[in-house]
C-alpha cells in the first residue's frame, strides 16, 4: 500500500529529546485506535555526528543500527518503500556516543486505518 485508502486517518507527530553523552533514547509510538494499522513512509530524524539511529516495529528491528537516520528532518523525504506497517509499537532508538548532549527532532509521517 503506498497511498492511504479511504477513511483512513492521517498521522503527523512530531517529538524532541535531548540524549546525554553517551547516552540512549527510546522514543515510542503507538496507533491512536486500537484495532488499526500504521504505515509510514517517512521517519525522519535530526542527523547529528557521533550518533547511531534504528528503528522497531512491533519487536522486529526494520532499520538497522546505523549512523545514518532513515531520512533527516530538514530532508522529510519518503524512506520506507512500500511504507513500513505496524499494529502495536514502534520504537526510534537514538544513541548519542559524542562527548555532548545532543538534542535531536523526529517526525513520523503516515496514516492508520
Amino acid at each position: 500500500m503506498t497511498e492511504p485508502p479511504n477513511g483512513a486517518t492521517p498521522v503527523h507527530a512530531v517529538e524532541q529529546v535531548v540524549v546525554p553523552e553517551g547516552g540512549r533514547a527510546s522514543i515510542t509510538f503507538t496507533p491512536e485506535q486500537s484495532g488499526t494499522t500504521f504505515w509510514l513512509p517517512i521517519i525522519a530524524i535530526g542527523k547529528r555526528g557521533g550518533t547511531t539511529y534504528e528503528v522497531v516495529a512491533d519487536g522486529v528491528t526494520r532499520y538497522a543500527q546505523a549512523a545514518l537516520p532513515p531520512t533527516d528532518v530538514d530532508d522529510l523525504s519518503q524512506c520506507f518503500m512500500p511504507p513500513l506497517e505496524f499494529q502495536t509499537k514502534l520504537e526510534l532508538i537514538i544513541r548519542n556516543t559524542a562527548t555532548k548532549p545532543q538534542t535531536y527532532g523526529m517526525q513520523v509521517v503516515g496514516w492508520e486505518k
